[in-house]
């Protein structure tokens, strides 16, 4: 038997998901710029935390039946996150270099394309066409029915139920 969800509860949650979705993209709206010529180390990892947050978000909205616009601005993010992720490989990878005496011209190197490719990636027209795409996401979210919601939160529920089954079963 399904149990019941209060109103109030569906409400909150939809509220919850608008604010947490806005906060983040804000984030991302207002430091991908700031990595760009020269690059940035200082807004490097805030941006990449709040990339890898807004993509939960929409991941968490993809399980919902009426989805919309999500796989332009999550294939923005999946893209953005991946060159962040290489960039603090190669930090870390520069770092030991150092630490070890090894020579470290060639990750530098690589570091250099990868900021070029960020910088792209970050100048005016793809944020601009990003936040385009997100806001249709952020408005679905503001007009999300109550039966929306309950719909995502029982996909999300059968897929958590899923994972656990396959986790404890040993496959």
């Amino acid at each position: 038997m399904k149990q019941a969800i209060e109103p109030h509860r569906i409400a909150a949650t939809r509220k919850f998901l608008s604010r947490y979705l806005k906060s983040q993209v804000t984030i991302v709206i207002t430091l991908a710029p700031k990595l760009s010529d020269p690059f940035s180390e200082k807004y490097f990892h805030p941006l990449r935390v709040a990339t890898r947050r807004t993509r939960a978000v929409v991941w968490i909205l993809k399980h919902n039946p009426k989805k919309q616009g999500l796989r332009a601005s999550n294939l923005y993010l999946k893209k953005l996150g991946n060159l962040l992720g290489k960039i603090r490989d190669l930090n870390f990878a520069i770092a030991d270099a150092k630490n070890d005496c090894l020579d470290d011209g060639e990750l530098k190197l690589q570091h250099m394309v990868l900021e070029k490719k960020i910088q792209k990636m970050t100048g005016l027209k793809p944020l601009n066409e990003f936040a385009k795409q997100i806001k249709i996401v952020q408005d679905f979210v503001g007009r999300m029915s109550s039966t929306s919601v309950m719909k995502t939160r029982e996909e999300l529920c059968g897929l958590m139920n899923k994972h656990m089954h396959r986790k404890f079963r040993g496959s």
